[in-house]
Protein backbone atom coordinates (compact mmCIF):
# COMPACT_ATOMS: atom_id res chain seq x y z
CA UNK A 1 0.00 0.00 0.00
CA UNK A 2 2.82 2.20 0.58
CA UNK A 3 4.47 1.82 -2.62
CA UNK A 4 1.54 2.88 -3.96
CA UNK A 5 1.13 5.74 -2.18
CA UNK A 6 5.39 6.59 -3.05
CA UNK A 7 3.96 5.84 -6.64
CA UNK A 8 1.41 8.33 -6.89
CA UNK A 9 3.02 10.92 -5.32
CA UNK A 10 5.81 10.36 -7.47
CA UNK A 11 3.59 10.57 -10.86
CA UNK A 12 1.61 13.80 -9.19
CA UNK A 13 5.10 15.59 -8.47
CA UNK A 14 6.26 14.55 -11.90
CA UNK A 15 3.09 15.99 -13.67
CA UNK A 16 3.44 19.38 -11.35
CA UNK A 17 7.18 19.68 -12.39
CA UNK A 18 5.87 19.20 -15.75
CA UNK A 19 3.30 22.10 -15.77
CA UNK A 20 5.63 24.28 -14.13
CA UNK A 21 8.67 23.48 -16.90
CA UNK A 22 6.21 24.29 -19.71
CA UNK A 23 4.55 27.62 -18.05
CA UNK A 24 7.97 29.10 -17.29
CA UNK A 25 9.25 28.26 -20.89
CA UNK A 26 5.79 30.27 -22.24
CA UNK A 27 6.86 33.03 -20.15
CA UNK A 28 10.48 33.06 -21.18
CA UNK A 29 8.74 33.03 -24.74
CA UNK A 30 6.16 35.89 -24.09
CA UNK A 31 9.05 37.56 -22.30
CA UNK A 32 11.15 37.54 -25.70
CA UNK A 33 8.60 38.43 -27.55
CA UNK A 34 8.27 41.75 -25.83
CA UNK A 35 11.84 42.33 -25.74
CA UNK A 36 11.92 41.69 -29.57
CA UNK A 37 8.71 43.82 -29.66
CA UNK A 38 10.42 46.87 -27.61
CA UNK A 39 13.57 46.54 -29.87
CA UNK A 40 11.77 46.53 -33.06
CA UNK A 41 9.66 50.16 -31.99
CA UNK A 42 13.05 51.87 -30.89
CA UNK A 43 14.43 50.78 -34.27
CA UNK A 44 11.35 51.76 -36.04
CA UNK A 45 11.17 55.31 -33.87
CA UNK A 46 14.81 56.01 -34.26
CA UNK A 47 14.47 55.28 -38.62
CA UNK A 48 11.44 57.54 -38.98
CA UNK A 49 13.06 60.40 -37.33
CA UNK A 50 15.71 60.73 -39.78
CA UNK A 51 13.13 59.79 -42.22
CA UNK A 52 11.03 62.98 -41.33
CA UNK A 53 13.96 65.36 -40.75
CA UNK A 54 15.15 64.41 -44.25
CA UNK A 55 16.45 66.87 -46.22
CA UNK A 56 16.33 67.56 -50.43
CA UNK A 57 19.70 68.48 -50.98
CA UNK A 58 20.38 64.56 -48.77
CA UNK A 59 18.13 63.38 -51.81
CA UNK A 60 19.89 65.27 -54.58
CA UNK A 61 16.73 67.34 -54.94
CA UNK A 62 17.59 71.33 -56.20
CA UNK A 63 15.04 73.24 -55.19
CA UNK A 64 16.42 76.84 -55.89
CA UNK A 65 15.12 80.22 -55.07
CA UNK A 66 13.88 81.23 -51.51
CA UNK A 67 10.10 80.38 -51.49
CA UNK A 68 8.80 77.78 -49.54
CA UNK A 69 8.65 74.60 -51.56
CA UNK A 70 7.55 70.74 -50.27
CA UNK A 71 9.93 68.03 -51.81
CA UNK A 72 8.09 65.11 -49.79
CA UNK A 73 4.42 63.99 -48.69
CA UNK A 74 3.25 61.11 -46.74
CA UNK A 75 0.99 59.79 -44.03
CA UNK A 76 1.82 57.84 -40.75
CA UNK A 77 -1.06 55.30 -39.89
CA UNK A 78 -1.28 53.86 -36.94
CA UNK A 79 -3.77 50.27 -37.02
CA UNK A 80 -4.28 47.76 -34.34
CA UNK A 81 -0.84 47.31 -33.39
CA UNK A 82 1.70 48.46 -36.35
CA UNK A 83 2.44 51.96 -37.49
CA UNK A 84 3.56 52.59 -40.72
CA UNK A 85 5.13 55.71 -42.45
CA UNK A 86 4.92 56.32 -46.28
CA UNK A 87 6.62 59.03 -47.48
CA UNK A 88 7.14 60.20 -51.56
CA UNK A 89 9.32 63.13 -52.56
CA UNK A 90 9.15 64.67 -55.52
CA UNK A 91 11.97 63.06 -57.37
CA UNK A 92 9.75 59.50 -57.48
CA UNK A 93 11.40 58.18 -54.43
CA UNK A 94 9.47 56.27 -51.64
CA UNK A 95 10.03 55.27 -48.34
CA UNK A 96 8.17 52.95 -45.87
CA UNK A 97 8.66 52.20 -42.61
CA UNK A 98 6.75 49.17 -40.77
CA UNK A 99 7.01 49.34 -36.51
CA UNK A 100 6.08 45.48 -37.32
CA UNK A 101 9.60 44.31 -38.87
CA UNK A 102 10.88 48.01 -38.55
CA UNK A 103 12.59 47.66 -41.91
CA UNK A 104 13.55 50.76 -44.11
CA UNK A 105 12.43 50.02 -47.72
CA UNK A 106 13.40 52.13 -50.24
CA UNK A 107 12.53 52.45 -54.23
CA UNK A 108 13.78 54.78 -56.95
CA UNK A 109 10.44 54.79 -59.33
CA UNK A 110 12.40 56.52 -62.54
CA UNK A 111 8.84 55.73 -64.56
CA UNK A 112 6.75 58.51 -66.62
CA UNK A 113 3.10 56.78 -64.63
CA UNK A 114 4.73 57.32 -60.90
CA UNK A 115 6.32 60.40 -62.20
CA UNK A 116 3.32 61.81 -63.14
CA UNK A 117 1.44 60.61 -59.83
CA UNK A 118 4.26 62.38 -57.73
CA UNK A 119 4.22 65.60 -59.67
CA UNK A 120 0.42 65.52 -59.38
CA UNK A 121 0.63 65.18 -55.28
CA UNK A 122 3.40 67.63 -55.22
CA UNK A 123 1.14 70.08 -56.92
CA UNK A 124 -1.38 69.33 -54.41
CA UNK A 125 1.08 70.25 -51.11
CA UNK A 126 1.14 73.88 -51.75
CA UNK A 127 -2.66 74.37 -50.81
CA UNK A 128 -2.06 71.82 -47.71
CA UNK A 129 1.06 72.77 -45.44
CA UNK A 130 0.11 76.54 -44.51
CA UNK A 131 -3.06 74.56 -42.91
CA UNK A 132 -0.90 72.55 -41.15
CA UNK A 133 1.07 72.77 -37.67
CA UNK A 134 5.03 73.22 -37.87
CA UNK A 135 6.89 70.88 -36.45
CA UNK A 136 4.69 68.46 -35.14
CA UNK A 137 5.67 65.13 -35.38
CA UNK A 138 4.35 62.37 -32.35
CA UNK A 139 3.33 59.20 -33.52
CA UNK A 140 -0.42 59.35 -33.88
CA UNK A 141 -3.01 57.42 -31.76
CA UNK A 142 -4.44 54.31 -32.59
CA UNK A 143 -7.09 54.51 -35.05
CA UNK A 144 -5.31 58.05 -36.50
CA UNK A 145 -3.55 58.99 -38.79
CA UNK A 146 -0.56 61.89 -38.97
CA UNK A 147 0.27 63.80 -43.00
CA UNK A 148 3.00 64.83 -43.33
CA UNK A 149 4.36 67.48 -45.84
CA UNK A 150 8.59 68.36 -46.19
CA UNK A 151 9.34 71.51 -47.30
CA UNK A 152 12.86 73.26 -47.72
CA UNK A 153 12.02 75.22 -44.88
CA UNK A 154 10.37 72.91 -42.28
CA UNK A 155 8.13 69.96 -41.79
CA UNK A 156 4.17 70.03 -41.47
CA UNK A 157 1.71 67.84 -40.19
CA UNK A 158 -2.01 67.12 -39.33
CA UNK A 159 -3.77 64.02 -37.80
CA UNK A 160 -7.02 63.16 -38.47
CA UNK A 161 -9.18 59.65 -37.63
CA UNK A 162 -8.82 56.70 -40.17
CA UNK A 163 -12.59 56.64 -40.35
CA UNK A 164 -13.13 59.96 -41.41
CA UNK A 165 -9.93 60.35 -43.34
CA UNK A 166 -11.03 57.13 -45.72
CA UNK A 167 -15.16 57.58 -45.80
CA UNK A 168 -13.80 61.50 -47.30
CA UNK A 169 -15.10 63.47 -44.53
CA UNK A 170 -11.66 64.45 -43.04
CA UNK A 171 -10.24 67.77 -44.62
CA UNK A 172 -7.02 65.79 -45.19
CA UNK A 173 -9.14 62.90 -47.23
CA UNK A 174 -8.20 64.63 -50.51
CA UNK A 175 -3.98 64.49 -49.41
CA UNK A 176 -4.52 60.73 -48.52
CA UNK A 177 -6.08 59.43 -51.75
CA UNK A 178 -3.59 61.74 -54.09
CA UNK A 179 -0.73 59.88 -51.74
CA UNK A 180 -2.16 56.35 -52.59
CA UNK A 181 -2.67 57.30 -56.19
CA UNK A 182 0.82 56.88 -56.21
CA UNK A 183 1.21 53.56 -54.35
CA UNK A 184 -1.63 52.43 -57.00
CA UNK A 185 0.47 53.62 -59.61
CA UNK A 186 3.59 51.96 -58.55
CA UNK A 187 1.77 48.52 -57.77
CA UNK A 188 0.37 48.48 -60.98
CA UNK A 189 3.56 49.15 -62.52
CA UNK A 190 4.88 46.49 -60.58
CA UNK A 191 2.53 44.37 -62.14
CA UNK A 192 2.83 45.13 -65.31
CA UNK A 193 7.24 44.32 -64.82
CA UNK A 194 6.33 40.71 -63.61
CA UNK A 195 3.62 39.99 -66.33
CA UNK A 196 6.22 41.14 -69.26
CA UNK A 197 9.44 39.54 -67.68
CA UNK A 198 9.78 36.22 -69.51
Amino acid sequence: MANGYYIFGALALFHISKILYFSYQKSQVVKAEIEISDKLWETYLEKREILLAAKAEELDIDLTGDDEVAFGAGYETHYGTEVRLFIIFCNAKIRTLNSGSARDNIFNYDQPKVKAATDSLMAMTRYHFARMARKNITVPEPGYSRFYILTNKSIYSAVSSIDDVVSGDSDWSELFYEVDTVLDTVTTVEKGRKHSTP
